[in-house]
């Protein structure tokens, strides 16, 4: 369609819906409705290194099947190391704070590089419905982080 038909196409689209209660949305709130329900997006919170038990999605393979695609990849030792990368949700001591994406963590706000990384954000909301922030968190120390608090070392120096 040609751009110029781009507010007709709209406004007829927004017309043939209001009977059935049509509401526009955006992206953001697409990330953040996904958020809220635990989605992770493939690309974003991932990479090629995540493994389905990295990503808490080791619910999706077919264990009781004989062999699929991957299988040889995440019966690797390395694959199974205690120390692997976890994506954990983190919430800060401010709920009104949203970490920015990218942010490192590290262990403490007074260390000075190298620094000792905990992980990094991939994700991060302000959720109305929750009540605060919300992000993804992709640490190697997922599994003893429960409770434990940390500090975020942001891209443009905002502090988390």
């Amino acid at each position: 369609m040609p751009a110029d038909y781009g507010r007709a196409a709209w406004e007829a689209i927004w017309a043939a819906g209001e009977a059935f209660g049509l509401v526009p949305y955006g992206t953001e709130t697409m990330h953040v409705l996904r958020a809220e329900k635990g989605y992770i997006i493939v690309g974003q919170d991932t990479d090629g290194t995540v493994t389905p038990d990295d990503a808490g999605l080791s619910w999706a393979i077919g264990k009781n099947k004989p062999d699929f695609v991957g299988r040889r990849s995440i019966q690797r030792p390395a694959m199974q190391a205690p120390d692997r990368k976890q994506l954990i949700g983190l919430l800060t001591v401010d709920p009104r704070i949203v970490l920015e994406e990218g942010a490192q963590v590290v262990e403490s706000p007074g260390q000075t590089p190298p620094m000792r990384l905990l992980g990094h954000v991939t994700s991060s909301y302000h959720s109305a419905v929750l009540g605060h922030s919300m992000r993804w968190l992709w640490s190697p120390v997922a599994g003893r982080a429960s409770g434990r608090h940390c500090t975020c070392r942001c891209p443009h120096g905002h502090p988390g």
